[in-house]
């Protein structure tokens, strides 16, 4: 029977996300094609989440609930700078069903939000998207943008504020390409 999810330690758990996800990027890739108006990153990631994770989830005996879409992650607090506690993530796919940055916080009394880094719930993977349609974005913004998530994933995987993350490139200017990091 297979386990329905992810263990933080468990390189097999990692393997299997890997699989889900390359599976789903083809199965995304010929839609986008043939559905050109997916021009915005938001609407991109939706129609992955929707389409094709979560099918994808359910034949892994795996819970929808474990699949979110612009949730909050905790992240580490770099030394001299001011960062929130958390930061809104394109897609994240957590431990368990039901998960949350917010389970197992003990939300009264109210405390300060760094406190809350110690406690919440951390997810098993951060998948950020970077998209390039036909008709928005410059490639120079989006190389940028994509560098500083690859370095936010890289800083936040060394602390252990998720187990694997990924960094998506989708690129629509002339025929549709995806690219996984």
């Amino acid at each position: 029977m297979k386990n329905p999810v992810f263990q933080t330690d468990n390189h097999s758990s990692v393997e299997r996300l890997d699989k889900i996800i390359v599976e789903g990027l083809c199965q995304l890739h010929p839609s986008l094609a043939d559905h050109p108006w997916y021009i915005r990153e938001r609407d991109v990631v939706s129609l992955f989440a929707v389409n094709y994770l979560a099918p994808l989830f359910e034949n892994e005996r795996l819970h929808r609930t474990m699949i979110g879409v612009e949730v909050p992650v905790l992240q580490v607090e770099e030394e001299g700078e001011h960062r929130k506690f958390g930061a809104h993530k394109d897609l994240v796919v957590w431990c368990k069903p039901w998960d949350t940055l917010w389970r197992g916080c003990s939300l009264i009394p109210k405390k300060p939000y760094k406190d809350y880094r110690l406690e919440g719930t951390r997810p098993f993977a951060v998948l950020e998207w970077k998209n390039i349609s036909s008709i928005l974005r410059s490639v120079c913004t989006i190389d940028k943008d994509r560098a500083k998530s690859i370095k936010w994933l890289k800083a936040n995987l060394k602390e252990s504020m998720f187990t694997v993350g990924y960094c998506i490139l989708v690129d629509q200017r002339n025929s549709v390409k995806l690219d996984l990091r």
